[in-house]
């Protein structure tokens, strides 16, 4: 009986790793939320508040001097 393991997938150049997509996953994700909202889709506004709530909001709130 002939046991050969199995080897691994060849990626193609449309695949890309974990590691490479993984990092820019929340920035697609608020870009699909911004042109949701762009569209008229009010919760996508709403989604991104609350993603982003406590994230350097404060700064806007102080004055320039």
């Amino acid at each position: 009986m002939n046991h050969r393991e199995a080897s691994p997938t060849p990626k193609t150049q449309n695949q890309a790793s974990p590691t490479q997509t993984a990092p820019n996953a929340p920035a697609r994700h608020d870009a699909n939320l911004v042109q949701r909202f762009q569209t008229g889709d009010e919760t996508a506004f709403v989604e991104t508040m609350e993603r982003h709530k406590g994230e350097n909001f404060c700064c806007g709130l102080q004055p320039a001097w």
